[in-house]
C-alpha cells in the first residue's frame, strides 16, 4: 500500500507517515519507482505507535529519545563481539534500526522483521515503567 493510501486509514495525512519514516520511527521499503510501501502489519505497527503516543501524550521528539533508549544489545543477546562491530555505537541518539535499515539489519535479521523494531512500543513502555513512574495529578 502506497503512502496515501495508507495515511487514509490511519486518518493522518501522507507527510505524517513520511516524517515517522525519516525519523527512523518507521523502516518503509521502497517500490521500483522509489515510493514508500506499507503492509498491513506496518500499518498496525503504525496505528499502535501513534496510538501510545496519544495516550501517553508523547511528542514526536519524546519518542524518537525514548526508541533510542532500548536496549536492543540486550534484547538480542548480542555479543561483546557484535557490540564492538554494531554500526549503532552509543551516541544514543537514534534507535538501533535507524543504522541499519539500508544494509539489511544486523544479526542477518532485516530490521522491518526484528522484534526490537516490531515490538517497540512494548520495549519503551518497559522503559517507562522502570525509569519513568507513573506521577499521579
Amino acid at each position: 500500500m502506497r503512502v496515501s493510501d495508507a495515511a487514509n486509514v490511519l486518518g493522518v495525512t501522507p507527510s505524517t507517515i513520511r516524517i515517522y519514516d525519516n525519523r527512523s520511527l518507521a523502516v518503509l521499503p521502497r517500490d521500483e519507482n522509489g515510493y514508500r510501501v506499507l503492509n498491513n502489519r506496518e500499518l498496525r505497527r503504525i496505528a499502535d505507535m501513534r496510538g501510545f503516543m496519544l495516550a501517553q501524550r508523547l511528542n514526536l521528539n519524546s519518542l524518537v529519545a525514548l526508541s533510542a533508549m532500548i536496549p536492543c544489545w540486550n534484547i538480542m543477546a548480542c555479543s561483546k563481539e557484535r557490540r564492538a562491530v554494531c554500526r549503532r555505537g552509543s551516541d544514543g541518539e537514534h534507535p538501533c534500526w535507524h543504522y541499519h535499515r539500508d544494509t539489511g539489519g544486523c544479526l542477518d535479521v532485516p530490521c522491518s522483521e526484528c522484534t526490537v523494531y516490531l515490538n517497540m512500543v512494548d520495549h519503551i513502555r518497559e522503559l517507562r515503567r522502570l525509569y519513568l513512574p507513573a506521577v499521579r495529578c
